[in-house]
């Protein structure tokens, strides 16, 4: 067995259950050329089959094992734990690499940044249809109060996970989120875009269809974590930014933005503010 930053990347798909989204992820990533990385597959003791799938690649596939686990963010540990090469990937069950040859291309772009995110192509089911989301140049705080970068499509520098912990299985939703909020929002790690659309993620997985009651926990974990991790000072910022940004999604701040893009609008204040000077020249001349 080679040892620890023996490969360029580790690529980590967990899967439950899913044995047609696990076929399709496998497909797409023992079928990318000849590019330097391993492939760890964690199975939670699936039932449906997917083992089968996992057994026809044996030989193509570096690390696997399926057993039970106690959540998605402890079976993405388990895959941290045996993984070696110098960047991570979590490309899941059910989404699947974008084209046979991005992960070398991706890879030639990292520059040494210990954080490297990709554009994603994003796939509706419902609609059968397709958009991108295109990683940010640049990350702000309020990039990561709105959103977070794609598993599916970042590499993470291995040692971060030896300097911070693996991810926290008491964030049951956001634990990917939380890391990289430590890791960039807090600790200012380098981070950098690669302009390469690295994978598909499906709208049919766990994190797409959350329910209220899991979008609610989400919130809850979200705030403690900026509650942790943020000084006091900034905190106020923060929280008076999210204040704002909820009245900007209000109906009446829509529709007054609405009225001031307005060129009618615009003459109309334009005349107003003339008038008012004049009477106001006209009050200072007959005092």
């Amino acid at each position: 067995m080679k040892p620890p930053g023996s490969y360029k990347l580790s690529v980590i798909t967990i899967n439950f259950n899913n044995r047609a989204g696990l076929s399709k992820t496998v497909k797409s990533v023992v079928g990318q050329g000849h590019a330097d990385f391993e492939y760890l597959v964690i199975d939670g003791g699936s039932t449906d089959g997917s083992t089968e799938v996992i057994k026809e690649n044996e030989d193509k596939i570096d690390y696997w094992v399926s057993e039970k686990d106690k959540g998605i963010y402890n079976a993405m540990n388990k895959g941290i734990a045996a993984a070696r090469g110098e960047y991570l990937l979590f490309l899941n069950s059910g989404d699947y690499l974008d084209g046979d040859d991005v992960i070398n291309k991706a890879l030639s772009l990292t520059d040494g940044a210990m954080i490297c995110s990709c554009d994603i192509r994003v796939h509706d089911s419902k609609t059968d249809s397709y958009s991108v989301w295109y990683a940010p140049e640049q990350l702000t705080y309020s990039f990561f109060l709105n959103t977070t970068l794609n598993h599916q499509s970042t590499f993470i520098h291995s040692s971060l996970f030896k300097q911070y912990g693996p991810y926290s299985e008491n964030n049951i939703v956001g634990a990917d989120w939380e890391f990289f909020f430590l890791v960039l929002g807090v600790h200012g790690h380098s981070y950098k875009k690669i302009p390469v659309i690295l994978s598909v993620y499906n709208l049919d997985g766990f994190s797409a269809n959350l329910s209220p009651e899991m979008k609610a926990i989400q919130k809850r974990d979200g705030d403690a974590v900026i509650d942790r991790f943020v000084p006091a000072l900034l905190k106020a910022e923060l929280y008076e930014y999210l204040e704002l940004k909820e009245y900007a999604s209000t109906h009446r701040y829509k529709t007054l933005r609405t009225i001031e893009k307005s060129k009618f609008f615009r003459k109309v204040t334009t005349a107003y503010f003339f008038m008012v000077r004049q009477l106001m020249k006209l009050e200072q001349k007959f005092k």
